[in-house]
């Protein structure tokens, strides 16, 4: 797996004050990193307050204190803490705006006071761009364009309130956030004729084409061969309003030489396609935790998966741990897992990719593999599996 040596990674984390995440501080790699761990160790934990501190999001944290470094041709550190809080007036479930503190350093030089609303530009203006996504398990309880048929409307202008607030929604799916971007960016760039049924036809065509790197992984790596909108949507214009409505535009998916809408899809089928296509790299939009839509551009993308190998058949999966290693090469990915097989992606100069989760009375802890477990990791790479290490040791107990 070939390093890059210019965009940022997000090389070191301190965390502590998040459920079992008392006091974790752990290296990560560009590229592939996998968490593994028995259950209860707290990986989901860790997942979760990684993700709070990505997003500068902090209402479901109190009395807490992080760092993340990003590592690059220089160094940006952001810190964040709690800061007045007292055993009498701890508000468990949420900290006001006044009482998270944040500064960020570029090599080593700080800035202090930072407000959670500037902290994108701020870090921006040292060089980070960042974007991140946490993939949880299952897929998405709703999701715009597959599980029901959307409807919305287009003012003659071109713009279209309905797509932007589903834009700005922040658990919307990164990629479903993308496909409503380019059919609002399409809308909106139009010539001086102006809107009309046959150009919002032409333009809604448009838009897989843009995305065809999607397309080429689903192939590549899950059942599903293609996906298109549905031939069944409607356009209506209403004169009085000069308004173009859209309705029954969904998804769907060529599986085996025929369409079929999402929800005809298997349960594993639906979550490779949600991991590949949130995975999946194609420079386009990005989004700011704040909802804004940005300009494409060379963003710092950090991607969190939890336990991509649930619903997921072992062969299936080690096609989808090629495609996330093939991922790899443009972001920077965080797995967490209890299955051994996920390992067998790595070679034997990738080791430390490699972080033990384990609970150490009811606390987290991560760590990389010692020498003495690598020079064991080594030989069972040369005879056998790295998962048999994991199988057959004593390494977790």
């Amino acid at each position: 797996m070939e390093e890059k040596k210019k965009d940022f990674y997000l090389n070191n984390v301190k965390l502590a004050g998040y459920k079992s995440v008392l006091g974790v501080d752990i290296n990560f790699k560009r590229g592939l990193n996998i968490i593994i761990g028995k259950n209860s160790a707290g990986k989901t934990n860790f997942l979760t307050f990684l993700n709070s501190q990505l997003n500068f999001s902090y209402n479901h944290l109190f009395d807490f204190n992080s760092k993340l470094t990003f590592q690059g041709e220089s160094q940006v550190s952001i810190n964040s803490k709690s800061v007045n809080i007292s055993k009498e007036n701890r508000d468990l479930t949420k900290l006001e705006k006044n009482d998270v503190e944040i500064s960020v350093s570029k090599n080593d030089n700080s800035i202090n006071d930072v407000d959670e609303k500037n902290v994108h530009d701020l870090i921006r203006k040292k060089g980070l761009f960042l974007s991140n996504t946490f993939i949880k398990h299952g897929i998405p309880e709703y999701y715009s364009l597959l599980s029901t048929p959307y409807t919305y409307t287009i003012d003659s202008d071109g713009f279209s309130k309905n797509l932007m607030s589903l834009i700005l929604k922040e658990n919307e799916p990164f990629f479903i956030r993308n496909i409503l971007a380019n059919m609002l960016y399409l809308s909106i760039d139009i010539d001086k004729e102006g809107l009309s049924i046959p150009k919002i036809k032409k333009n809604l065509s448009k838009v897989f084409s843009k995305i065809d790197i999607i397309k080429k992984y689903l192939k590549k790596y899950s059942p599903i061969e293609d996906m298109r909108f549905s031939k069944n949507f409607n356009i209506f214009y209403d004169k009085d309003k000069e308004q173009y409505t859209i309705n029954n535009l969904f998804i769907e998916f060529k599986i085996f030489n025929n369409w079929h809408p999402f929800s005809n899809l298997s349960d594993g089928t639906k979550r490779l396609f949600y991991i590949i296509s949130e995975v999946g790299y194609f420079d386009n939009f990005h989004f700011s935790s704040q909802g804004a839509l940005l300009l494409p551009h060379n963003s710092n993308r950090i991607i969190l998966i939890e336990e991509p190998e649930l619903g997921i058949h072992p062969h299936q999966l080690i096609k989808l741990m090629e495609f996330l290693k093939e991922a790899s090469e443009n972001h920077q990915i965080i797995v967490t897992t209890h299955s051994p097989i996920i390992l067998d992606i790595l070679n034997k100069n990738e080791l430390d990719r490699i972080i033990i989760a384990y609970n150490n009375n009811f606390e987290t802890e991560l760590r990389h593999l010692n020498d003495n477990e690598v020079s064991k990791a080594l030989k069972y790479i040369k005879n056998d599996f790295l998962s048999d290490y994991w199988k057959y040791s004593d390494l977790e107990k």
